[in-house]
């Protein structure tokens, strides 16, 4: 484990429980999930509270606290009260809202700014080894993946599964109508790896899909927003981010950002096995089209 130096007033929270590494134990990843997901809010609550948040003891509680480098919670809280003061004293880190940033430049140049805030945001909350263990799972290229996703996050669904598909073989996207959902449900066992993407004003058919997946054997990975979707309480890997934007809509952007650093990273992640399968696809690409070329002709 990462050596943490114990100050406060330089080493935030939120930095203490990203620089940890791969050690900690699922009750203690659900406590650091629950922390980050509403940053610093949600550590303000009683040792109690949290650990109902986290569905963990208030003991599991203190030994993630001191793997944090505080002695005991009182100590713990006085260093986020501490953090918080020291806030108050510089320009907030939020992005304005619309009304009050209305006139400050072209919207592109608004968006862009609202864009990199939320990036930062974004890296706050996603625990690098969140990240890790999503790429490892999904690099055992014998586990098929199955990919779902809401009505406005199904096309989240369906650049990962195209990223997936470049990179390694098995890989299926379920449509959210019930005859795939139920078709494919009597398909995935314990070899099978779901990936569910379900933001909020979460949908009830993608929480049964995640739930019976869940009770087939298959491990879960899900994409959501810093509430949780009830699908979160099925899965191994919980990738809860920001969604608030200064549109009407919630935004895809981190979820986006935390998709393409995944493909990338298991690219790299299967190496030859995955050059191999780009350049067969690539190969195949171009007979396709050479043979459509030629019926043209005829």
């Amino acid at each position: 484990m990462s050596q943490i130096e114990n100050k406060p007033q330089q080493v935030t929270i939120r930095a203490r429980i990203q620089s940890l590494e791969t050690g900690l134990t699922k009750a203690e990843q659900r406590i650091a999930r629950v922390i980050l997901s509403d940053y610093p809010v949600s550590a303000m609550q009683t040792l109690s509270d949290l650990g109902k948040d986290a569905a963990s003891s208030p003991a599991t509680v203190l030994r993630f606290v001191g793997k944090l480098g505080f002695s005991g919670y009182p100590e713990f809280q006085k260093s986020l009260k501490d953090e918080l003061q020291g806030a108050l004293d510089t320009p907030l880190s939020r992005f304005r809202s619309v009304e009050g940033d209305a006139a400050a430049g072209a919207p592109l140049e608004r968006y862009g700014a609202y864009a990199m805030q939320l990036m930062e945001e974004t890296m706050g909350m996603v625990q690098p080894q969140t990240i890790s263990a999503t790429v490892d799972l999904l690099a055992d290229t014998r586990r098929p993946v199955y990919l779902i996703g809401g009505r406005y996050s199904r096309g989240l669904a369906t650049i990962m599964g195209y990223g997936l598909s470049s990179v390694r073989g098995l890989v299926r996207e379920v449509e959210a109508e019930a005859r795939d959902m139920v078709n494919s449900l009597a398909d995935i066992g314990r070899r099978d790896i779901v990936v569910v993407f379900d933001f909020r004003r979460y949908q009830s058919n993608i929480g049964h899909f995640a739930e019976e997946a869940h009770a087939n054997g298959a491990r879960l990975i899900v994409f959501t927003d810093r509430w949780q979707s009830p699908c979160a309480a099925f899965a191994e890997q919980v990738i809860a981010l920001p969604v608030a934007s200064p549109s009407l809509f919630d935004t895809g952007l981190s979820a986006l950002l935390c998709v393409e650093t995944i493909i990338s990273q298991l690219a790299e992640t299967i190496g030859a096995q995955s050059a191999d399968r780009i350049s067969r696809i690539e190969h195949l690409y171009r007979k396709i089209n050479d043979l459509g070329a030629a019926d043209g002709d005829s």
